[in-house]
């Protein structure tokens, strides 16, 4: 909620590198599902996709190898220094019975075992949530993830975590417009979003 923050140069700065990345968007990207852009940039027909790590996995299927056919590059800008995390999450619901407890902890530590999360991070493309796992399964993309979220201070929570949905919601609405809207402006965006900051909860 830093008023002067949002309200900077910076943050204008911000705000016209998205509109710049707007610029660049095709008439049919509004409400098309992300792997399906994925694809447009699988056959050439798009230059690149802004995108977290789980797409990698759709070039993998497609065939195409890091760092050969394709890159990734942590962003908005070249050498990003941070990283916003989300994850997702398995929840097991308390049990009476005993066997039941028993396999759900089983599957617990299958999930979170060394190999599995070699094996299953390997081929989505996402960062493994252990750090003594087997990295020579890990390609380029997955190397340079791991290697940025090793550094002090990297991490950076997603929205959700310290947003509530309303916020996000009309968050997402302000760069939404800066993004697809050809009338909008970077100056109406960051006032919209020092407003926003100044209601919220």
């Amino acid at each position: 909620k830093d008023l002067e923050l949002a309200g900077s140069p910076e943050m204008l700065k911000v705000m016209q590198i998205v509109k710049d990345l707007g610029s660049n968007i095709d008439e049919g990207a509004v409400n098309r599902s992300w792997n399906l852009s994925t694809a447009l940039v699988l056959d050439n027909t798009a230059a690149f996709q802004v995108m977290g790590d789980w797409a990698r996995g759709e070039f993998q299927l497609a065939g195409k190898k890091p760092g050969v056919d394709y890159a990734c590059i942590p962003g908005p800008i070249p050498n990003a220094k941070n990283a916003r995390v989300v994850g997702d999450i398995f929840v097991f619901f308390k049990q009476s019975d005993p066997e039941v407890e028993r396999a759900q902890m089983s599957l617990a530590s299958l999930m979170v075992s060394p190999t599995v999360q070699a094996k299953f991070n390997g081929n989505k493309g996402s960062a493994p949530i252990r750090d003594d796992v087997d990295m020579s399964l890990a390609d380029e993309c997955m190397q340079k993830g791991i290697a940025l979220l090793g550094q002090p201070g990297a991490v950076v929570p997603d929205t959700p975590v310290w947003r509530t949905e309303a916020f996000n919601t009309a968050q997402n609405a302000i760069w939404s417009d800066l993004l697809f809207n050809p009338e909008s402006t970077p100056e109406a965006a960051q006032a919209q979003f020092v407003e926003l900051l100044r209601n919220a909860d």
